[in-house]
């Protein structure tokens, strides 16, 4: 049986992975795109907060690294469905999102994309 890890440590490692991979990227002088990403409704611990604070922990070391002319090109949210879709075949892994105006996660997603587009103007 997989030990259980707290949300706190689960962001905590998420965190030290995705910098490790900054890391890795400026070492090489290469970009990094972090794809597929998400948090699965599958997970028996799983809650909307703890969604949104693995897409916020992600966000945040992507922005951190694009500001400061890093090598972190992107995330890219596995996957964005329709509501249709969410309850058929694409859903059935869990980490479908749909973006309803009202999700914290669409808002998450606006917001990075928004910063992100500001960083090239």
């Amino acid at each position: 049986q997989a030990p259980f890890f707290t949300i706190p440590q689960q962001v905590e490692f998420l965190e030290d992975w995705v910098e490790s991979h900054i890391r890795d990227g400026s070492i090489l002088g290469k970009p990094v795109l972090f794809a597929e990403f998400g948090y699965s409704k599958l997970n028996q611990e799983y809650t909307d907060f703890k969604r949104e604070r693995f897409f916020a922990a992600i966000y945040k070391a992507v922005y951190a690294s694009a500001t400061a002319n890093g090598p972190a090109a992107g995330a890219l949210v596995w996957q964005v469905c329709s509501d249709d879709e969410i309850e058929g075949t694409m859903g059935t892994d869990g980490y479908g999102v749909v973006l309803h105006p009202d999700s914290v996660v669409t808002t998450l997603i606006t917001a990075q994309s928004q910063k992100l587009s500001a960083l090239s103007q």
